[in-house]
């Protein structure tokens, strides 16, 4: 089921601000394209295994709230790109 985008936009703002642009990269939402782990920690300037365990930690606060990987990902197709 798809979700709002304001509702996933709120469920985003709940998470650590470092994991909301996280997942926000990862999943390519208001970007050109969805990033790569090792992309994001580029861009960071810290380890790609940093960027997964902020990652993980963020999808799992999601999942408690009942979002899904699958809802982000429909979500980004729905965000409109910049």
């Amino acid at each position: 089921m798809a979700l709002p985008a304001n509702r996933v936009a709120a469920l985003l703002r709940g998470l650590e601000p470092l994991q909301e642009k996280v997942v926000r990269l990862h999943y390519g939402m208001g970007c050109q394209r969805a990033h790569s782990a090792k992309e994001i920690a580029r861009a960071f300037q810290v380890s790609p295994a940093v960027i997964a365990g902020l990652l993980g930690a963020a999808q799992e606060r999601l999942a408690q709230v009942g979002l899904t990987p699958r809802q982000l990902r429909a979500a980004a197709r729905r965000s409109p790109r910049i």
